[in-house]
């Protein structure tokens, strides 16, 4: 169950990202990032019935990429210099 809901994140966080690149909009790109730090953050402690606790690494390190890479194309949305006005 655990991991239908970080596919679930995972995938509604990759659309996002997609679309926020595609329509070059900051709000989509900022959800993104949002959903990407909330699946960073509970893959640290993952609780398994029985009283176990574990972290996942490669969705940390997958999560942790997709933050920067959002974060850097927010940038890039933000001061791009092609949509100056005149």
């Amino acid at each position: 169950m655990v991991l239908d809901i970080f596919l679930m994140l995972m995938a509604i966080g990759f659309i996002l990202f997609i679309m926020g690149i595609e329509r070059e909009n900051q709000g989509y790109a900022g959800l993104s990032l949002i959903i990407w730090l909330v699946i960073f953050v509970q893959s640290f402690y993952i609780t398994v019935p029985g009283d176990t606790d574990y972290s996942e690494l490669g969705i940390q390190a997958l999560s942790l990429a997709f933050v920067f890479i959002n974060l850097v194309i927010m940038l890039v949305i933000q001061f791009d210099w092609r949509k100056k006005l005149p």
